[in-house]
């Protein structure tokens, strides 16, 4: 079963090194495709690490898999987007979060400054 999945994310990987190919300044531009590499490259990674190790399955190993499930999860988003009954709902969700960015930094930057501030109170 490891190595099916060792396959298809070969697959993945060789279409994403090839679309860099095609237009490296895109890909590297778009954080989309970026991120859809850094998944296929660690299922690759973490299925030969499972191989490698008889099936020990340590801590990292699964947490190295939960990031693994998020990019899965994300790229299966990304290709939903083609689909005409559904490409509005998830071009509404890109757009909501485009808008939201510069709410999120400020957010962030205060989320920091009280965990440092109740840290020094520590």
């Amino acid at each position: 079963m490891v190595w099916i999945i060792v396959l298809t994310a070969i697959y993945f990987t060789i279409a994403d090194l090839l679309r860099f190919c095609k237009a490296p300044k895109e890909f590297c531009t778009d954080p989309l495709k970026l991120l859809e590499f850094m998944g296929t490259t660690l299922l690759i990674y973490n299925s030969l690490y499972s191989v490698m190790n008889n099936d020990d399955f340590t801590v990292e190993f699964w947490r190295i898999q939960a990031l693994i499930c998020f990019f899965i999860y994300f790229r299966l988003v990304m290709i939903l987007k083609y689909f005409e009954n559904i490409s509005y709902l998830i071009k509404m969700i890109i757009e909501v979060v485009n808008d939201m960015s510069a709410f999120l930094v400020v957010l962030f930057v205060a989320v920091l400054a009280f965990a440092d501030a109740f840290y020094s109170l520590d």
